[in-house]
């Protein structure tokens, strides 16, 4: 006996969220690397800010939570990645706001990402030096 239809598609959608997972941390990794090519980086972080976001609020809505839906560790991970980008050249830093922006937009509504306050804060107060 097969599994139900509701059932295969579920499951099949909970391996579409790992598969987006781990494609998003590897983007965002990507996109942190001041090594690879601007073009690369820049490539990363559209693929990463579009898939957080959309101009249609529905679509929008389904995105966030499906960002909402990854594992805590996994967007963790991606959210470090991209506050690295903090203090690189301007083409990747853009591209680093524009998806801390969409992040933050999925997760401060559900209280979530508390310290990305402070660590904004620090960024300014304490600056690194910039990344090639």
């Amino acid at each position: 006996m097969g599994a139900r239809p509701e059932f295969r598609i579920l499951s099949h959608e909970a391996g579409r969220v790992v598969e987006s997972t781990t494609f998003l941390v590897e983007l965002s990794k990507v996109l942190a690397n001041p090594g690879n090519t601007q073009v690369a980086r820049v490539a990363a972080g559209l693929q990463v800010k579009n898939s957080l976001t959309s101009k249609d609020p529905d679509v929008k809505t389904r995105y966030q939570q499906r960002w909402l839906a990854i594992d805590a560790n996994a967007r963790r991970e991606i959210k470090n990645y991209v506050l690295q980008t903090l203090g690189t050249e301007n083409v990747s830093a853009e591209l680093g706001v524009a998806v801390r922006r969409r992040i933050a937009c999925a997760e401060i509504p559900v209280n979530h990402w508390p310290e990305l306050i402070p660590q904004l804060v620090a960024n300014v107060t304490e600056p690194v030096e910039p990344n090639t």
